[in-house]
Parts: C-alpha cells; sequence; structure tokens
C-alpha cells in the first residue's frame, strides 16, 4: 500500500514581512512542509514582490492584492523587524477572509500573540518549530479538502 503525504495537494499561503523577516522560520517551515506534500505560496505588500530576511536573502512574493485566502488551506503570518501589529494590520485582510472561509490561522511569536490577544483562533509557534509544524499539519488534515482554484490558461498570442 502506497504511504500518503499528510499534506499532499493541500495549499498554504505563507505571508511574509517585505523587510527583515525571520528566514528560519521561513525556510525551515516551508521545507518540512513541502516535504510532506503541500503546495506553498509566499505573498507579502512589497511592491517589488520580493521580501528580504533578516540576513539579506530574498523571497519572491506575490502582492496580498492577488491572492484569494479562500483557495488555500492555511494562512501561515511570519514574524519580521516590524512590530506585531504592524504585521497583523498589512495582512489584516487576508486573516479576515481566510477566517471567513473557515481556513486554518497560524503565526509565529509576537505575530501569534497578537492574533491570540485579539480573540482570534490561532496556531501559534512556541519553541518547537516542529511541533508547531505538526500541530498546523494535523489541524490542515482534518480540514474538508478545499476545491483547487479555477485558472484560466494564460491567452496565447500570434
Amino acid at each position: 500500500m502506497p504511504s500518503t503525504l499528510l499534506l499532499q495537494d493541500r495549499r498554504i499561503l505563507f505571508v511574509v514581512p517585505s523587510a527583515r523577516f525571520d528566514e528560519a522560520q521561513f525556510y525551515q517551515s516551508w521545507q518540512l512542509l513541502s516535504e510532506e506534500g503541500a503546495w506553498l505560496v509566499a505573498a507579502s505588500d512589497a511592491p517589488t514582490g520580493v521580501a528580504a530576511g533578516e540576513s539579506g536573502a530574498v523571497a519572491r512574493t506575490l502582492r496580498f492584492s492577488s491572492v484569494k485566502p479562500a483557495n488555500f488551506d492555511a494562512i501561515v503570518l511570519l514574524e519580521g523587524a516590524e512590530p506585531a501589529s504592524e504585521t497583523v494590520t498589512s495582512a489584516l485582510g487576508i486573516v479576515t477572509a481566510a477566517l471567513a472561509a473557515s481556513r486554518v490561522i497560524a503565526a509565529f511569536g509576537r505575530v501569534g500573540a497578537e492574533l491570540h490577544s485579539a480573540g482570534l483562533p490561532v496556531i501559534r509557534a512556541g519553541k518547537s518549530l516542529s511541533r508547531f509544524l505538526a500541530e498546523l499539519s494535523v489541524s490542515i488534515s482534518r480540514q474538508p479538502r478545499i476545491p483547487a482554484p479555477d485558472v484560466s490558461a494564460p491567452a496565447r498570442h500570434r
């Protein structure tokens, strides 16, 4: 009997601060979730489509306005150098839409604490990244699968 990955074909949106995001949170989480079969996308409010990590690494991101949170099984918010309240405020539209669609919300550190203190249901990262990702993965796997988003083929020019 073939083994099935826990997150096979599940979609997760990473909300990345445009500057000085925590690279360890991002890259380690991305790697581990992708190994479980998740389809991952990063989005930020960076006007250039590139977010910069704390030591200068970059991540290509979509603009917040171009993603539909209902098309994702979960939203993961990363920490940056900015105050947690600013991170939450910049991603408020995504978080609100995700909650309205009954999607899983997860967040690291101060951002998770900010969402929790606002009374929102959030999976918060503690000291153990592996425990956080395991809790996130199980929460996603217990949710009904959402239909794949309808994506039209790009127009061909002659």
